[in-house]
């Protein structure tokens, strides 16, 4: 899986938002025009569109706790219990916690029997 955020300068973390962005531009000139004539006056205004290329790598991780009973006999838990026991287990998402908690670890050494509980 891949993923591609892109962050634009009026975007936060919080919300993401389309939008238009306005800048007021505020030009003063004095010019000296004598009575009972004119002076003509020109503006020019050139907008233009720079982009600069950024480019971030972001290590994103986080706890997945599950909670619930497990199923009678032959059930994922190690011991297997008969009774039917409420269990909770926290698996770290991510990059590489430890063996308890990391839910790939836990998932590659299913079948080593006493390497995982699970």
């Amino acid at each position: 899986t891949e993923l591609a955020i892109e962050i634009a300068a009026s975007q936060s973390w919080a919300s993401q938002k389309g939008g238009s962005t306005t800048e007021t531009v505020s030009v003063e000139a004095r010019p000296t025009v004598p009575p009972h004539s004119s002076l003509p006056v020109r503006v020019a205004l050139y907008k233009s569109n720079i982009s600069y290329p950024y480019e971030f790598k972001a290590e994103v991780n986080y706890d997945l706790t599950m909670k619930g009973f497990l199923r009678w006999g032959g059930n994922a838990w190690y011991t297997h219990p008969e009774n039917r026991p409420t269990w909770e287990h926290t698996f770290a998402v991510g990059p590489f916690r430890d063996k308890a908690s990391s839910i790939r670890y836990q998932w590659d050494k299913r079948y080593i029997p006493g390497e995982v509980k699970w």
